[in-house]
């Protein structure tokens, strides 16, 4: 619900009706990832494009496969020209998180869907590659404890790439420990 930003701290508000035991993702220019229990809380935002992914996620803190689970904003503070449209086909990542007992691959889709003859998700974990066709969240199995690598890729049904800043999450790392944590 919240329509002014301004650089520094920003006072966010958003509605979640209908659902329950749910906390929301906050994701900011597709790297800081923050989670919330409230539907109210307070964020930074700077000068220049603030491209922020707020989400619903489950008590899991998998996201909710929804397109009315999620609001996208770009903040655009100071002047400068806006250097990102929220119209366009986007693919955000979520998970795995930096450190994980248990991989989970998790991300997040907004103006697009993906099918076996349609956009699809090429995944590539320490240079296996993987082709998704249903946006779900999957188990990682079979990678190493320690230092492991992931990058993710929006592709067309010609499997190119579809333009867009975030569409490849570039590689991502997250570390496997037996231990829980």
């Amino acid at each position: 619900n919240t329509q002014q930003f301004t650089v520094g701290k920003n006072h966010l508000n958003f509605e979640a009706e209908g659902v329950s035991n749910y906390s929301i993702a906050y994701l900011a220019n597709n790297y800081a990832l923050s989670h919330f229990s409230s539907a109210v809380f307070n964020v930074e935002l700077l000068y220049g494009n603030n491209v922020f992914l707020a989400f619903l996620t489950d008590k899991n803190n998998i996201s909710i496969k929804t397109n009315k689970g999620s609001v996208l904003r770009n903040a655009v503070l100071g002047g400068v020209n806006t250097l990102f449209d929220t119209q366009n086909p986007h693919l955000f990542y979520h998970l795995p998180a930096a450190k994980t007992s248990h991989p989970i691959l998790d991300f997040y889709l907004v103006n697009t869907a993906i099918s076996a003859d349609g956009n699809k998700v090429k995944v590539t974990i320490n240079e296996t590659e993987f082709i998704i066709t249903k946006w779900a969240a999957y188990q990682v199995e079979g990678v190493p404890n320690g230092k492991n690598t992931v990058r993710l890729q929006l592709l067309n049904q010609e499997n190119l790439p579809i333009e867009g800043p975030f569409n490849d999450s570039g590689e991502r790392y997250f570390s496997v420990s037996s231990e829980k944590l």
